[in-house]
């Protein structure tokens, strides 16, 4: 129902649509419900059938999507609003490379080399713990992803390969691939080099700039090659599209010969996608462009900036964030047609992986 509404109304029909449904549905079954779940304890049986109002229960109240965002100091920043906001420590002194909301978990990784290295979760994004189970000595993380029912983390120092993959994001093993070789999974301050899109795990190698992908996160094909420094991939549409070395290249498939740059955006350094049909890609200047099918993309929705956008996070069309150097940050509360800004965040420092639990009805 939301994706008919969207292509009917456009981007700014649904926030407001959204809005409203949410608000009325989430009073409706809190009223309902909140005498029912009062009795329910934290921990609840899945057996047990009071269970699935309880579920509702809490479904409802998550109408508002939360923001979280990691910087190159080691601190969380998390929002609900994208005007205020609460900072965490979780690896002081690190850069926070990578950031995912799945299986009821943020998920994340950091460059630092301690051993063995480590994978961070939360439930709240307030309170974090970590996990080194099934890792080796020495390695950092640059990107972790999850699709088809695995987690995958990309590093670098790790023993070849440098791909690890998990079934439930708390142990690990190393994936064995002769096609992966001896990758280069290290992560510049501006490279997610791992993501989930398309129903395949793309993993650029920075050393050698090929491409490579999987269905499963076990079995990697090489891919496209004969580019520079492969990252940020994304889908919309037809199209992946991804950053290289500033710009925005997009394909049908990852294989074949590298594609020349999309036509607009230059000096791109992040993308993102949501599950609508949107796309998004962040860069210099502040710069940030649109794109409904990943090869078409809009004008400049920000220009006049300053500020190098190294990160971006749009599963939520009511509210779409794009942040980079310094702890700057823009906001979208209209679906990605206008943008507000530059805010600050207080104490950041160069804001490095974003993402968005989405409110209901986004889920």
């Amino acid at each position: 129902m939301i994706e008919l509404i969207y292509s009917i109304s456009g981007r700014r029909s649904i926030t407001k649509a959204a809005n409203v449904i949410a608000s009325a549905i989430a009073v409706g079954l809190l009223v309902l419900l909140s005498g029912a779940c009062q009795q329910f304890p934290g921990d609840c049986s899945d057996k047990d059938p009071q269970c699935d109002i309880f579920r509702l229960w809490y479904a409802a109240q998550s109408v508002t999507p939360v923001i979280v965002v990691g910087d190159s100091l080691g601190q969380i920043h998390v929002s609900y609003d994208g005007r205020s906001w609460q900072t965490i420590v979780v690896d002081s002194g690190f850069q926070l490379t990578d950031i995912i909301w799945q299986n009821d978990r943020f998920w994340l990784t950091s460059n630092n080399t301690i051993q063995p290295p480590r994978v961070f979760f939360s439930g709240d994004a307030l309170t974090w713990n970590s996990t080194a189970s099934g890792f080796t000595t020495g390695g950092r993380f640059s990107g972790i992803a999850f699709g088809n029912g695995r987690f995958v983390v990309t590093g670098i120092y790790l023993p070849s390969p440098q791909i690890y993959s998990s079934a439930d994001g708390f142990t690990w093993s190393a994936v064995s691939d002769a096609d992966l070789g001896t990758s280069d999974f290290d992560a510049s301050p501006d490279a997610n080099l791992l993501s989930f899109a398309g129903g395949q795990f793309i993993a650029g190698d920075v050393a050698a700039g090929i491409v490579f992908f999987s269905s499963d996160g076990l079995d990697w094909t090489v891919g496209l090659s004969s580019t520079s420094n492969p990252s940020q991939f994304s889908k919309t549409g037809d199209y992946f599209f991804w950053t290289d070395a500033g710009l925005l290249l997009a394909k049908t498939t990852l294989t074949g010969a590298t594609p020349s740059a999309v036509s607009g955006p230059t000096g791109m350094r992040a993308t993102d996608a949501n599950n609508h049909g949107f796309g998004i890609a962040v860069g210099d200047a502040s710069a940030i462009h649109t794109s409904e099918d990943g090869i078409n993309w809009s004008f400049n929705r920000n220009p006049g900036g300053s500020v190098q956008m190294t990160t971006a996070t749009v599963d939520d069309p009511r509210l779409m964030f794009a942040g980079g150097v310094g702890g700057v940050y823009y906001i979208s509360t209209s679906g990605g047609e206008t943008w507000e800004g530059p805010f600050t965040i207080p104490g950041a420092g160069n804001l490095r992986s974003a993402v968005t639990r989405p409110g209901f009805p986004f889920q």
